[in-house]
C-alpha cells in the first residue's frame, strides 16, 4: 500500500510540474496608464479631404507629431491642459481601405504616448464621429493549453497507477 501511495504522489507531482514550470505570470503594466487619445472629426474619408484631428492627455505645451500609416501628416502643440486640435488633409494618393492615424508625443503622466485610431478611405464621407484609441492592456496569459497538458498528465498518471495496482494484485493472487 505504501508503494501505491508513493506512486500516486509521484504521478501527481509529475502532472503538476509541467503546468508550474511552463506557466507565465501576467506582465507588468505601466501605472498610471496613459490617458492619451487621438480622435477625428470623420472616420470615413476620401483622398484630398480635410479633417480635424483632436488629441488629449498629452503633456502641456508639447509637440505632438501626426502620421498616417507611418508617414508624417504634420504636428501640433498641445495646450495647457494637454489637449489640442489640428486640421489636416488626407493625401490625394492614398489607397482605399483602412489606414492607421497616430499621434506621438510626451504623455501627461510621464513617458511617451502613441495613441492611434483607424480611418477608412472610401468614396463617401460619413457623419462626424469621435474615435478614441484607448485599448485595454493584455494582463494575462493563455493558460488553457497548460491546463490540457496537466489533465493529460493526470490521466496518464492515474492509468499507470491503476495498472501497477492491478499487476501487484494479480501477483499476490498467483503467489497465494
Amino acid at each position: 500500500m505504501r508503494r501505491f501511495v508513493k506512486l500516486v504522489v509521484l504521478m501527481g507531482a509529475l502532472a503538476v510540474a509541467p503546468v508550474v514550470a511552463l506557466s507565465t505570470g501576467a506582465g507588468a503594466q505601466a501605472y498610471p496608464p496613459s490617458a492619451c487619445t487621438v480622435g477625428t472629426s470623420q472616420v470615413d474619408v476620401t483622398p484630398g479631404q480635410t479633417i480635424t484631428i483632436s488629441i488629449s492627455g498629452f503633456a502641456p505645451s508639447t509637440q505632438v507629431n501626426l502620421a498616417l500609416d507611418g508617414q508624417a501628416l504634420g504636428s501640433l502643440t498641445s495646450n495647457a491642459s494637454g489637449a489640442g486640435a489640428a486640421t489636416v488633409t488626407i493625401p490625394g494618393n492614398i489607397s482605399p481601405g483602412t489606414h492607421t492615424l497616430s499621434a506621438s508625443g510626451e504623455s501627461g503622466v510621464g513617458g511617451t504616448c502613441d495613441p492611434s485610431t483607424t480611418l477608412t478611405v472610401s468614396g463617401a464621407a460619413a457623419g462626424a464621429r469621435r474615435v478614441s484609441a484607448c485599448a485595454l492592456p493584455r494582463t494575462g496569459s493563455d493558460s488553457l493549453p497548460l491546463v490540457w497538458i496537466g489533465v493529460a498528465a493526470l490521466t496518464v498518471g492515474a492509468a499507470l497507477a491503476i495498472g501497477a495496482r492491478r499487476r501487484a494484485s494479480s501477483r499476490r493472487h498467483i503467489e497465494a
